[in-house]
């Protein structure tokens, strides 16, 4: 129960790391994105390239940051839920 929690933890301060990296990789993919060819050809036929970035930058910064804020969330309640069960286990071998 202690190694889930401890795995659990470390997942979480790995996340808050990792950050930068979905920033990086969010900036880079805004800017490649309106040259990929689409069902209907690439999106920068369509709309200009400084909208195509601009719209793909708040659509890639909006799915990011609910998944993250998911995935913390999700890692806030187990650990908690984990501390939880392991107080009660110290409390019942006393």
């Amino acid at each position: 129960m202690k190694e889930e929690y401890n795995k659990n933890l470390k997942a979480h301060k790995r996340l808050k790391k990792l950050i930068p990296l979905g920033v990086l990789l969010g900036v880079s993919f805004s800017f490649v994105y309106p040259y990929i060819p689409l069902r209907n050809g690439p999106l920068v036929e369509h709309l200009a390239y400084s909208d195509a970035v601009i719209i793909m930058h708040i659509a890639f910064f909006g799915i990011y940051y609910w998944g993250y804020q998911s995935a913390r969330r999700k890692r806030r309640l187990r650990i908690t839920h984990l501390k939880i069960q392991i107080q009660e286990l110290e409390q019942n071998q006393t």
